[in-house]
């Protein structure tokens, strides 16, 4: 229809975040917005990237500061009483130069000590991230991170870690949960719930490990195998039940028994320990790596996704 009035349209300014900026150096830039007209106000919000912070969130040339991230997206909006406009630039920082291994790691509030066995850099104690769930909950895909504590007590997680069902550990990734096979299959590394540049070991990274200290332990074989690969795992802490056969940790991997969660029921704390892996045996369960007080080899074998088991992290 033809405008009667001869008004013109009332519109926003149009937002501009400024150009991307994907080769950057250092840990700060300028962002360089286009500013509101006088009757708008212009706002920031950085919606991809962890801890990144804005030196204000109103001024168009505010100064952004990288967190833990090397990647990040900020949107500039403009609004006032002609409605709203946005836009978004993105921010590449260089990735951290750390050393290879045997430094100290913070994530979620947790301090981790790593360990370099063989070629492979491990956290030295089982993750402990997220918010705890009651034994009879069901942990669920959302935006928090769940997790159980041996018998509900939460000094237990401070001191074996948590334990998660498979599904939450993984994340989700590619759709699985614990019943279903992730579609596309898993193919590198998952990060799951472990920090970024750390993910969920594979079954062949765990046949890496423990065969590169005990050659005789079999990465195929279903049960038992080996002569003193859970001995050179385990700590030697008196939290493992007598006898704690062959523990000497001359790994640094510090094994310890935090047991784990089936049927809703927590089972085996002080001579058990199995970590979870990203490999499927059958949509329902994944192979795992187990450790007991009494012997001195490794286990190796299928265990149900909605388990729940402790998690260690491999470095990428």
């Amino acid at each position: 229809l033809a405008n009667l009035s001869g008004c013109k349209p009332c519109l926003p300014t149009q937002s501009n975040a400024g150009p991307d900026q994907l080769n950057l150096s250092g840990t700060s830039v300028i962002l360089t917005a286009n500013s509101p007209a006088s009757d708008e106000q212009g706002t920031w919000a950085l919606v991809k990237g962890n801890g990144g912070v804005l030196s204000s969130t109103n001024s168009p040339n505010t100064v952004f500061t990288k967190g833990t991230d090397t990647s990040y997206t900020a949107v500039w909006a403009i609004f006032g009483p002609c409605g709203a406009s946005i836009d978004s630039v993105h921010l590449n920082f260089p990735a951290p130069i750390v050393p290879s291994c045997g430094f100290m790691i913070n994530y979620g509030g947790e301090n981790y000590s790593t360990v370099k066995i063989g070629q492979q850099c491990w956290m030295a104690k089982n993750l402990n991230v997220g918010i705890v769930l009651d034994s009879n909950a069901q942990s669920n895909n959302n935006a928090t991170i769940e997790k159980y504590c041996h018998r509900n007590d939460t000094a237990n997680c401070g001191i074996f870690g948590g334990l998660y069902q498979w599904g939450e550990a993984v994340q989700y990734s590619n759709g699985a949960n614990n019943t279903t096979s992730p579609s596309p299959t898993f193919s590198g590394n998952v990060q799951g719930i472990c920090p970024q540049g750390w993910h969920i070991p594979s079954d062949a990274e765990w046949c890496t490990l423990i065969k590169g200290l005990d050659p005789s332990f079999g990465c195929a074989a279903i049960g038992w195998s080996g002569t003193n690969g859970a001995g050179l795992l385990k700590s030697v802490s008196s939290l493992w039940a007598a006898p704690n056969t062959g523990a000497t940790n001359s790994s640094g991997f510090s094994a310890l028994p935090a047991g784990y969660l089936a049927n809703r029921q927590f089972n085996s704390i002080g001579i058990y320990a199995g970590f979870w892996s990203i490999t499927e045996q059958l949509s329902s369960t994944v192979f795992v790596p187990t450790i007991t007080s009494q012997f001195r080899y490794m286990n190796r074998g299928p265990v149900a996704k909605n388990y729940g088991m402790s998690v260690r992290c491999l470095k990428d």
